[in-house]
């Protein structure tokens, strides 16, 4: 009988370790969902970070300078293994001011 009764304890045990460290991955973001999260922008100092989906495969990254008011897109690019710039740089007081 006490076999019994230490084996239903470390199975206990373990699985309480288990369930443990699954909500700790899924409080601290460490988890693998929380790259297919979608769309995200972050803000650092003087630059506004965001992403966006181009299509399925090709995701954006746009880069928001706040003191010059430009944005500037970039894309990965598998082929080369680098990050592109998309277009130009684009001036945000032009657009939505008018001017």
């Amino acid at each position: 009988m006490k076999n019994t009764q230490n084996t239903t304890i470390v199975l206990l045990t373990i699985t309480a370790v288990i369930m443990t460290a699954m909500l700790i991955s899924v409080y601290t973001g460490t988890g693998g969902s929380a790259y297919a999260s979608g769309n995200v922008s972050v803000r650092q100092d003087r630059y506004i970070l965001a992403t966006g989906g181009y299509t399925d495969t090709i995701d954006l990254l746009y880069v928001i300078d706040i003191e010059n008011r430009t944005m500037i897109t970039y894309a990965p690019n598998v082929n080369k293994r680098s990050i592109d710039v998309v277009g130009q740089k684009i001036a945000l007081d032009r657009i939505f001011t008018g001017r």
